[in-house]
This record gives C-alpha cells, structure tokens and sequence, in this order.
C-alpha cells in the first residue's frame, strides 16, 4: 500500500507504528555510525563515495518521513504524537 493511496488518518496511524518507529531509530543508528565513520581518514579515503551515498539515500528517507508526518497529521504535525 502505496503512501500516496493512503489517507491522512491512516498515514498518521502507520507511521506511529512502533514497528516503523524501530526501523527508524535503526535508520538514525546508521547514519549516526556513518556520520562517525566519515571522520576517519584511512575509512574515508576507502570507502568515502559509498558512505556519502549511504548519507544521503538515508537523507532522502528523513526527508520522507517528514513528508508523509505532514500529511498524516495536517496542522497538528509539529504538536502530534
């Protein structure tokens, strides 16, 4: 089921799973180990290009989420659950 066929009451409710919040906390996790990781100069020179494309594919999944936080819960986004 596509974000985009979902209303918002049921968007809202989808992302508040704990099951999608765990997957984003371990999103979070990842980037932060990445992040970490790119401070390191013999793993940047290595494996630089795939750490920043790993960055910023989870860059775009953040940016989705609060996306789809938006129109699930409407103008009570920023005070939602």
């Amino acid at each position: 089921m596509g974000f985009v066929l979902m209303g918002g009451a049921r968007l809202a409710c989808w992302m508040d799973q704990p099951h999608v919040q765990h997957v984003l906390l371990l999103l979070i996790l990842a980037n932060a180990a990445i992040l970490g990781l790119e401070n390191y100069a013999s793993i940047e020179s290595r494996w630089g290009q795939s750490l920043r494309l790993a960055d910023q594919a989870l860059l775009c999944i953040f940016a989705a989420e609060i996306a789809a936080r938006i129109v699930g819960h409407g103008r009570n986004f920023p005070r939602g659950p």
